[in-house]
């Protein structure tokens, strides 16, 4: 075993290469040559631990997360604010979070993985911002929802980054923005609007 822990061995028959396990000749044979004896070698090649089709692969597995963060932020407004959303703007800011994942596979098939997530996570923020503007009046909550994207981009991007630490991350978040929520929401009468 090596000092970095790789330890592996192996078998191979004779019946897998072109040349005998033995032979007896003093002068060589025409057909055990150093070509033969080249084209028979084997050995392992280890992929990368992390390329940009896993990393895709892995940032569409926080694709609910990122849909309930977007859509608690906005049903938040809709009961704090009293700011009417339609189930169709739902819908299409839904459709431009999904987008992002198209995006950032197509693009990362060119482009190195982090600008590709760059330039992906830059065209669905400035996409939803600028749609987001439109039913939520503008100003601040046009530029939280703007901000929020940029934050969870970014720790999407940090989580993807982390092997070891990834899920961890994944449930500290969640607990954190279940907290955010329930804080956000503990004095909201539920039945008030039932009532009128």
């Amino acid at each position: 075993m090596r000092p970095d822990g790789f330890d592996a061995s192996w078998r191979v028959s004779y019946y897998g290469r072109d040349y005998p396990q033995q032979w007896e000749s003093r002068g060589g044979n025409d057909r055990y040559t150093t070509k033969s004896v080249g084209e028979s070698r084997f050995g392992a090649q280890f992929l990368s631990v992390l390329d940009a089709y896993r990393y895709v692969e892995r940032s569409i597995k926080y694709g609910v997360l990122f849909l309930v963060l977007v859509f608690t932020t906005f049903f938040l407004f809709e009961v704090t604010a009293r700011q009417k959303i339609h189930p169709f703007q739902y819908l299409m800011v839904g459709a431009a979070l999904c987008l992002f994942y198209l995006l950032l596979l197509s693009i990362s098939e060119f482009i190195g993985f982090s600008w590709a997530y760059l330039a992906a996570a830059v065209a669905s923020i400035v996409l939803i911002t600028w749609y987001c503007r439109f039913f939520l009046g503008g100003g601040v909550r046009t530029m939280m929802i703007g901000a929020g994207l940029a934050g969870v981009y970014l720790f999407l991007y940090i989580t993807l980054r982390q092997q070891d630490y990834a899920l961890l991350m994944g449930a500290i978040a969640l607990f954190i923005v279940l907290a955010v929520v329930m804080y956000v929401t503990r004095k909201v009468d539920w039945y008030a609007r039932d009532a009128g």
